[in-house]
């Protein structure tokens, strides 16, 4: 499911690629072959790119950089790059490509809903508070901030059961009992 593209690592030409990287790059191999690899990246690109394919080899991380099909579109993509050395001595790149365009969508589509249930949680009069699994203070929504007096930034960490609950060994009880059960409490009145 991987595009893999071979460059030589003297000339940065491409030499091959696998028919998923022809559909990557909306190109077919005959026209992929001969091209420089920063060929493939946008202009703005260019420097990060040259520098992962020259660190090839020196680095095992991936590399997040975007790529351009045939027309110009951009296709956001991770790449692993290797080095490979024939018989004679010549370097060859491999890179393997993975589209994440799909990821990149939903992780915007995750910013854009945590967004949104912050706002509601601003703005709605009510105290609102997201809880660690052990009961620690995640998030508290300014209304609750005005009401208790607390400064947020004392609130963060801190065991909410020990700061707001009468009897918080019987409400950390309630908690875990509802975690363990796979429903957490969402309302919890102490």
């Amino acid at each position: 499911t991987d595009a893999i593209l071979v460059a030589d690592a003297a000339t940065g030409r491409l030499l091959d690629a696998n028919p998923m990287a022809e559909a990557l790059l909306g190109r077919e191999l005959a026209e992929i072959r001969g091209l420089h690899q920063s060929q493939l990246h946008p202009p703005e690109q260019l420097e990060a790119a040259l520098r992962t394919f020259e660190q090839a080899g020196a680095r095992a991380d991936l590399v997040e950089i975007d790529v351009l099909d045939r027309a110009g579109r951009r296709i956001p993509v991770e790449i692993a790059p290797s080095v490979l050395e024939e018989e004679g001595g010549r370097r060859l790149i491999l890179g393997t490509f993975r589209d994440v365009s799909r990821r990149r969508a939903m992780e915007q589509a995750l910013r854009e809903s945590e967004r949104r249930f912050r706002a509601v949680l601003e703005n709605v009069r009510l105290l609102a508070v997201v809880l660690g699994v052990e009961g620690g203070i995640a998030y508290v929504n300014d209304h609750l901030v005005q009401t208790s007096g607390w400064p947020r930034a004392e609130l963060l960490g801190r065991d909410w059961f020990e700061l707001f609950s009468p009897s918080p060994g019987e409400a950390r009880a309630a908690w875990r009992a509802g975690l363990a059960g796979g429903e957490p409490p969402a309302r919890f009145e102490s």
